[in-house]
């Protein structure tokens, strides 16, 4: 056994804080943790050991937290707000506007009180967005999440709200079946630009009633064919669990690239937290090298070594491949065309690739170097045609607005990101401190999520009804 690195978790049992060791053995990486009441606990952090240590060789510098007013003044992860030790900016705000849904899915990761449920008013939400602007004048992302978010009674008015405060990348994580009983939301939201996270759990009916707790399948076919009418900006987001849809994760991840307005797939894999506590059999975790197997298996035009992890969260948060698009069904991955560590400082300081001048620089390297490049496996020629015309369209002569070039630049490349929450069993500190996505709470703190989703939420009298009765959120 060969200890990579010494961290600290929670117990399983009672979340104290205690010491807790990475350790290596039998080709992967365990979290390894013992509390003086409950005795030892360990957890699977990675099926493949050299993937972890060429993820965690990644790791930089600090990029300086954000400290709003009302950052916590106490250590993680049982204050409410950002450590005084967090390492990184919050990136993306996520929101949960409303404890009502209309699933009861057994692996939601959070508690909700759909019986007497909670519907943010407008001046609450107003209240929001003056708090991520105090965060960062400049931030431009928020997700809004529930319970079902769409069932909130005036959510299009929070989308119009989200909008008047110069946010442009709304997005909205749902399970779609509000659209099925009122096309004109979906339109609404259409015009105000919105982009929809659909939860797409499987293309067969058992992963759905294992999943949602419902054979789900006709309807999210039905949805799926609404969003094609109608078009907005779709992500495919889809929980994993082993033996469950696993197998499907490279077929899931090729309708993406396939689609004409699905733009990315977002992969979680099984968390332990909220509804999923204590429901699931922990033996259905996978870890990161699983979720890229079954994705290289199924897409065989793509390595796992096309993936890198984000620089504004842990080297195990997130993985991230972009694809650039070549007609005919052909792809190939920005990390054949630049070094992953050049992507890398690119991606300092946004979540997403963002097609500004940073990016414009960029692309012209790999224009520049493609000229020289001697490599057989590339068609040099159709990657530069292909390359050129997305130059021309993102940046010509008379500028484009923010939105419009993000537009364009989505016809071009995909993406498909890995993320992996923490539970219980593999919760790590010093993942947590490098979090860069955060619940803002009603007291004007920033909550990361994964403290939030093991912590917090079960103490938020909005989600969590009296007698403690939870129900699910979107699935």
């Amino acid at each position: 056994m060969n200890v990579l690195a010494r961290t600290q978790s929670i117990c399983s049992v009672c979340k104290r804080v205690v010491p807790a060791e990475l350790v290596e053995r039998e080709q992967g990486v365990w979290l390894v943790k013992r509390c003086e009441s409950h005795g030892g606990g360990e957890a699977l952090i990675s099926s493949d050991a050299a993937w972890y240590r060429e993820m965690c060789a990644f790791g930089s510098q600090p990029a300086g937290a954000s400290q709003p007013a009302g950052a916590c003044r106490g250590d993680c992860p049982q204050v409410r707000g950002l450590c005084r030790a967090h390492e990184r900016p919050i990136r993306l705000p996520v929101v949960p506007v409303t404890s009502a849904c209309n699933l009861r899915c057994p692996v939601c990761y959070t508690l909700n009180n759909h019986r007497v449920p909670f519907h943010m008013s407008c001046a609450e939400f107003a209240a929001i967005l003056r708090q991520i602007r105090q965060m960062d004048p400049m931030q431009q992302i928020i997700n809004f999440t529930g319970g079902e978010p769409l069932m909130h009674p005036e959510f299009v008015r929070l989308v119009e709200m989200c909008h008047e405060a110069g946010i442009r990348r709304i997005t909205i994580s749902t399970n779609g079946l509000c659209f099925l009983q009122d096309e004109r939301l979906l339109a609404d939201l259409c015009r105000l630009n919105a982009r929809i996270v659909l939860s797409w759990n499987s293309f067969q009916a058992r992963p759905y009633l294992l999943t949602a707790g419902a054979d789900l399948l006709e309807d999210k076919l039905r949805i799926l064919a609404l969003l094609a009418r109608y078009k907005p900006v779709t992500t495919l987001l889809t929980v994993v669990a082993a033996g469950v849809n696993d197998q499907e994760i490279g077929s899931i991840v090729r309708t993406v690239m396939e689609s004409d307005f699905i733009v990315s797939s977002e992969i979680h894999t099984i968390t332990f937290t909220g509804q999923n506590e204590r429901r699931m059999d922990h033996a259905l975790r996978l870890t990161t090298p699983d979720v890229l197997r079954s994705i290289t298996a199924g897409n065989p035009w793509m390595r796992s070594d096309d993936f890198l992890p984000s620089p504004c969260a842990h080297p195990l948060c997130y993985s991230i491949c972009y694809a650039l698009r070549l007609g005919g069904g052909d792809w190939v991955p920005l990390a054949r065309l630049v070094s992953r560590a050049r992507l890398y400082e690119l991606l300092r300081g946004q979540l997403y690739l963002e097609p500004g001048p940073a990016t414009e620089q960029l692309f012209r390297e790999i224009i520049d170097d493609l000229w020289t490049r001697e490599d057989a496996s590339l068609d040099s020629g159709r990657i530069l045609k292909r390359l050129r015309a997305m130059m021309d369209a993102l940046f010509p002569p008379q500028p484009l607005d923010d939105r419009e070039r993000q537009k364009r630049a989505e016809q071009y490349m995909k993406a498909v990101y890995i993320h992996s929450h923490m539970d219980a069993d593999n919760f790590d500190l010093a993942r947590l401190r490098q979090c860069c996505v955060a619940v803002p709470s009603e007291d004007g703190r920033f909550v990361p999520t994964c403290a939030y989703n093991n912590f917090h939420r079960a103490r938020d009298a909005r989600f969590v009804a009296p007698d403690g009765d939870p129900a699910c959120a979107t699935s």
